[in-house]
């Protein structure tokens, strides 16, 4: 059976119509990895977020409220310093992570806005880990002898410290399409924080050889850390744009150096009595805040990607002066077009007006021809000499009149040369004799 055409306009639409629905989905899609793209900061803090809910709902659940407050009666006054030192903490991040806020949010270049995007990530991140111990929202965990540890810090490092590490890996990137060129070599120094904390993390769970065995393991691999961070920096140095960039990559090297290790410093002066348990968290939580703060402010407030933004912001003045150029030109194109028409419109009624005159010009003729015709009749019928020359002038008059709308003719003929094939002006033959007894009459 044939297919009617109606089916077929059927079908057609349907096709169309799922092209039109795959089109939009994969323009929505694509619409999302770009906005991840730019700002990933954002997409780590959701699935921190879910995480770190996740979490605190798991241990209400599962740690009794028995132990949630692990002091003796003779610490009561250094765990007040110490909780105050969280509180202050969790300010300090606050205000920063609303100030990064604004300027991700504010900054036009791509990679800066990635990079403040980072920093946000980090600092929301530590002001809500600070907030959580201030307020104590989340139980201690002992280990294996039943000493209390702390685990929400390794938590919040496990974030924290490999965004950290892209930052590093993104910078020295300027005039680069990618805002992370060596994806390998952050990958592994990535992977092997993850490992040194853990490490650390089974260190303080475990006692006795397992302890030491996990803790070489940290400090090998956090050795191995800083050789991965020394690549990471040198191929960021080789990559700079400027002078200034340079001088960021370095002081941002040594600074990452110095102060995280601090931190395993500090753990192992607490492992061997030389510093308690309050002062440890004191410091540690001092070091944690210079230290994030000190990233934020050096890589916001410094030359970092300049060239990118220089390059972005001549790339908005091109956009401009073509926009700009783009309007004038359809403007003349206006200008021109209303010219055009005003010059056909005339063009029309002057066509018009020949028209008219040619037209009236005929319709003179006509009549004017009958005069002359019966004034040349009456002429030779028997008259008197008298009537004759009435008639003589008559005939004459009408004659000029003839020829003055001939003229007029020809002159209509000429002027309307472009609209079709133009018959020559006629001319008369000339008898200057008549001409004289004419004037004379």
């Amino acid at each position: 059976m044939p297919v009617s055409s109606v089916d077929i306009k059927v079908g057609s639409s349907k096709l169309e119509g799922s092209s039109g629905t795959l089109k939009t989905e994969g323009s929505s899609y694509a619409a999302l990895m770009s906005t991840i793209a730019a700002t990933p900061g954002y997409i780590m803090l959701a699935f921190w977020s879910i995480l770190f809910v996740s979490l605190w709902v798991l241990c209400k659940a599962w740690i009794g409220e028995d132990t949630r407050y692990c002091y003796s009666n003779e610490a009561v006054v250094p765990v007040k310093k110490e909780t105050i030192m969280y509180g202050f903490a969790a300010c300090i991040f606050a205000v920063s992570a609303f100030m990064n806020l604004f300027a991700t949010l504010m900054q036009s270049a791509k990679k800066k806005k990635q990079c403040a995007s980072l920093v946000f990530f980090v600092e929301v991140v530590s002001c809500v880990t600070y907030s959580s111990l201030f307020f104590k929202a989340f139980p201690d965990m002992r280990n294996v002898d039943g000493n209390p540890f702390d685990w929400l810090h390794l938590f919040q490092w496990g974030f924290t410290t490999p965004a950290m590490l892209i930052i590093l890996s993104g910078l020295g990137s300027s005039m680069e399409e990618q805002y992370i060129n060596n994806w390998p070599l952050t990958r592994k120094a990535v992977i092997i924080v993850e490992c040194v904390l853990m490490c650390g993390a089974a260190s303080l769970v475990y006692t006795g050889p397992l302890r030491f065995i996990f803790l070489f393991c940290a400090i090998s691999g956090y050795l191995f850390l800083c050789r991965t961070i020394g690549e990471i920096m040198h191929f960021a140095i080789e990559n700079a744009g400027t002078a200034l960039e340079v001088q960021t990559l370095v002081v941002l090297k040594w600074t990452t150096y110095g102060l995280w290790s601090v931190f395993g410093i500090l753990q192992s002066l607490e492992h061997f009595g030389v510093v308690d348990r309050i002062e440890h968290r004191t410091v540690r939580t001092a070091l944690d805040v210079l230290v994030k703060i000190l990233y934020s402010i050096i890589l916001l407030s410094s030359n970092i990607f300049i060239l990118d933004i220089v390059a972005d912001v001549r790339m908005i003045q091109l956009r401009e002066d073509a926009s700009r150029k783009e309007s004038t030109s359809k403007r003349t194109q206006m200008v021109n077009r209303a010219l055009q028409l005003a010059c056909m419109e005339a063009e029309a009624k002057s066509r018009l007006s020949r028209r008219f005159v040619c037209n009236m010009s005929h319709e003179l003729r006509t009549p004017l021809n009958s005069i002359i015709a019966f004034n040349t009749l009456l002429m030779e019928s028997g008259l008197s000499s008298e009537h004759k020359e009435f008639l003589r002038t008559s005939l004459s008059s009408a004659e000029d009149l003839l020829h003055i709308i001939t003229q007029l003719l020809d002159y209509v003929r000429l002027e309307s040369a472009d609209e079709g094939p133009v018959d020559g002006p006629t001319h008369a033959p000339f008898y200057l004799g008549g001409m004289v007894d004419d004037a004379l009459d």
